[in-house]
């Protein structure tokens, strides 16, 4: 097992998550090791043509990606972002991916690790956006402002 998934085993046995989904191929040890670790969790496999319609606390993607078209891979990254999971964890070996940094970037992941070829990105719904200075309340309806400043 890649050392970077022992990392996200372990913040994964912190977080606790109740409903994780993993998508990969039936016979993956990723498989055997999250239930190990995870063993209250109700832990589901899919594959990336066939996702549930229910929505799981993290989702894990592992040597799947490789497989798909370019179209379906973008679709398979922002399903999972957009429906299925609020965490999405991804493997990738981008020798092989139809999907390039750039193009994860675009989705809104994030480039976690790199070991050569292999790319661990995630997504987390809660903080994939910094926000800037100006959303705040402090400069949006103070209509006493109105004439003091030109905006």
């Amino acid at each position: 097992m890649r050392p970077y998934f022992l990392t996200v085993l372990g913040r994964l046995a912190e977080e606790a998550p109740a409903r994780v989904l993993l998508v990969a191929p039936p016979d993956h040890p990723l498989l055997a090791a999250l239930r190990e670790r995870l063993p209250g969790a109700v832990l589901d496999l899919a594959a990336a043509d066939a996702l549930p319609a229910q929505r799981y606390d993290a989702a894990l993607v592992a040597e799947t990606l490789e497989a798909l078209a370019p179209a379906a891979a973008r679709e398979l990254l922002a399903a999972l972002r957009d429906r299925v999971a609020a965490h999405v964890v991804l493997w990738l070996d981008t020798a092989r991916a139809p999907v390039d940094e750039e193009g994860l970037r675009a989705l809104g992941y994030r480039i976690l690790a790199r070991d050569g070829t292999q790319l661990l990105g995630g997504f987390d719904l809660y903080d994939y956006k910094d926000r800037p200075d100006w959303l705040n309340s402090r400069n949006w309806a103070h209509p006493e402002l109105w004439e003091k400043y030109r905006w």
